[in-house]
């Protein structure tokens, strides 16, 4: 059945796959794929979902095709990437050396591990914000010092001095972002994947715990070995980063995350991958038809060579209705219906608010305010309104 089912929306559309295919291929290829892909597009009306891999094709063009007439914009592209990214990648150089400092294991997730580990250049590959992981122990210990170097939550009405509520968020939520005030975002997890909250949207609007929480110990037990900019850290094992990366690239948003391609392949080439181990980990994570099915995308779209053995373990795996279901809801490029409503109810209620009922009841429309960044309550419908009205948009647009 694993087989047999189809890609899901959030992977590349036609346009976006012949531009991986592009900064994917061989040298020989290259020049060939440049002149086609040039001819077909209009460089100033690059999709938004390839701005951050136009680094990538700067790399290549400025070996293979030096004099070529777009080479100067691509350039710029690159430096403005690598400028940006030097000052992310400087900030959580200083984040994990304080929690070393404090004897506070730290694991660089997604693009950080990747540009420091995989593309071995900081001008690589776009960084939106910097991902590092840490035991959901030590919450408290890395939010007291993340605020005391001036990086702030995004999430404004977060109260991370609450031992109670950082209790309740490792239930509910697998990471908070923080910004600090050079506008550089760090998102500090504790979880490597996401809850899924929308199986448990009853049992939050009701206040009681999501009914599962990912497993994370194991991760920690097969990391390895990463310096950032000079600070010692780790990073995942290669395969667990593997399925990381196509796992986190085939969920949907209000766009596709078409670089977790360019990243698998990159990660596929220039490691050993145990792919024995691959197949394993996915099963016993419960990932077994997001790896399969991506990785059957890159062995059909980009010649990835996945041995036969990997597939037929993960084939193996008998797949409910419901699984596969969960799938595509997942990888559509969708937002959840209610949005972060019921989680903001569930923090609100559950962990933060104090009084009877009905005082809290009554407060809540001003805390659902703040948290929105609304001038005020009476701002609600409307907002509610717009958010609706833009998702109606985007979905008659497709």
């Amino acid at each position: 059945m694993l087989t047999e089912l189809k890609y899901p929306d959030s992977f590349p559309n036609e346009s976006e796959e012949q531009f991986l295919q592009l900064i994917l291929s061989g040298d020989d290829a290259f020049s060939s794929l440049w002149k086609t892909w040039k001819q077909g597009v209009e460089f100033n009306d690059v999709d938004s979902a390839l701005l951050g891999l136009l680094p990538l094709l700067y790399l290549r063009l400025s070996v293979l095709e030096p004099d070529d007439d777009l080479l100067p914009k691509v350039r710029g592209v690159y430096k403005l990437v690598w400028f940006k990214n030097q000052r992310l990648l400087e900030a959580v150089r200083g984040v994990v050396e304080l929690c070393t400092r404090e004897s506070i294991p730290v694991i660089a997730l997604k693009g950080v591990a990747l540009l420091e580990h995989i593309y071995r250049n900081p001008g690589a590959r776009f960084l939106g914000d910097g991902d590092i992981l840490i035991r959901p122990e030590d919450m408290l210990r890395v939010f007291s010092i993340m605020t005391s170097q001036g990086w702030r939550p995004v999430d404004r009405t977060i109260d991370l001095t609450n031992p109670s509520v950082v209790s309740g968020l490792d239930t509910v939520t697998h990471a908070i972002a923080f910004v600090d005030g050079r506008g550089r975002e760090i998102e500090v997890h504790w979880h490597v994947f996401h809850i899924d909250t929308s199986k448990d949207l009853f049992r939050l609007i009701f206040l009681r715990n999501a009914a599962s929480v990912p497993e994370t110990s194991v991760y920690w037990t097969r990391s390895v070995p990463l310096s950032i900019k000079g600070a010692p850290c780790r990073q995942l094992s290669c395969e667990d980063m593997l399925i990381h990366i196509i796992v986190h690239g085939s969920e949907g948003n209000t766009y596709r995350p078409v670089r977790w391609v360019a990243d698998a392949v990159h990660l596929i080439r220039k490691e050993t991958i145990d792919w024995s181990a691959v197949a394993t980990y996915a099963i016993e994570g419960g990932h077994v038809i997001a790896v399969g099915v991506g990785l059957r995308y890159l062995a059909e779209r980009f010649a990835v060579e996945v041995p036969e053995s990997c597939f037929s373990k993960l084939t193996a795996v008998p797949l409910s209705q419901d699984a596969i279901a969960k799938y595509y809801r997942t990888a559509g490029i969708v937002l959840p219906p209610l949005g972060n409503f019921p989680l903001l109810w569930y923090r609100y209620f559950k962990l933060e608010a104090q009084g009877s009922f009905v005082a809290r009841l009554s407060s809540f429309p001003e805390y659902l305010a703040h948290a929105w960044g609304l001038p005020g309550k009476e701002s609600i419908p409307s907002f509610i309104l717009g958010k609706y009205r833009s998702r109606l948009t985007r979905w008659f647009a497709r």
